[in-house]
C-alpha cells in the first residue's frame, strides 16, 4: 500500500468498521490508548497492523474490543508486556504478536481464550509464568515451544 504516518486517535470513531488491515505500510507511533474504550470500534472483528513500525505499549483498551476475532500485530516494535486484558477478548481466534520487543511474563489470562486457534508470541523476550495451573491452555513441552492442550489449536511461543 505505501501509507506513511501514524494512526489517528479518531480511528475509534468508525463505529461501523468491521475489518481494518493496514499491514505492509510505513506506519509509526503507537496505537491510540483508547482504541476500544467507551464502546469505540464496537463491531471490529479484525485488526491487522503487521509489518509496520508501530511502537509503544499495546493498549490495555484492546481488551474491550469484544467482537475482535483476529489481532495481528506482528513485525512491529511494540514494547512492554502483553496486556492481561487481551484475555477478555473471548472471541479471539488468532493472536499474532511475534517479532516485537515484548518482555515479561505471558499473562495467565491468555488461558481464558477458549476460541483461540492460533497464537504466536515468538521472537520477543517473554517468559512463562512458573506457577501455571492445569486450567491454562498451554503447557511447556520440548525446549521452549508451548503447545495448546486443546485440539485444533496451534500456539507458538519461543522464550529466550
Amino acid at each position: 500500500m505505501g501509507l506513511n504516518g501514524s494512526i489517528p486517535p479518531d480511528i475509534g470513531n468508525l463505529s461501523f468498521l468491521v475489518s481494518l488491515d493496514l499491514s505492509w505500510n510505513r506506519l509509526h507511533g503507537g496505537l491510540p490508548k483508547d482504541i476500544c474504550i467507551h464502546n469505540k470500534l464496537p463491531r471490529v472483528k479484525e485488526l491487522q497492523l503487521s509489518f509496520n513500525d508501530l511502537e509503544g505499549e499495546i493498549p490495555l483498551g484492546l481488551g474491550e474490543c469484544q467482537q475482535l476475532e483476529i489481532l495481528d500485530l506482528l513485525y512491529n516494535n511494540f514494547g512492554g508486556h502483553v496486556p492481561r486484558e487481551i484475555g477478555n477478548i473471548t472471541r479471539l481466534t488468532k493472536l499474532d504478536l511475534h517479532w516485537n520487543n515484548l518482555s515479561g511474563t505471558i499473562p495467565k489470562e491468555i488461558g481464558h481464550l477458549s476460541n483461540l486457534e492460533f497464537m504466536d508470541l515468538g521472537s520477543n523476550k517473554l517468559r512463562i509464568h512458573p506457577k501455571r495451573s492445569r486450567e491454562q491452555s498451554y503447557t511447556k513441552t520440548q525446549g521452549n515451544l508451548i503447545q495448546s492442550q486443546r485440539e485444533n489449536c496451534v500456539l507458538f511461543v519461543f522464550t529466550f
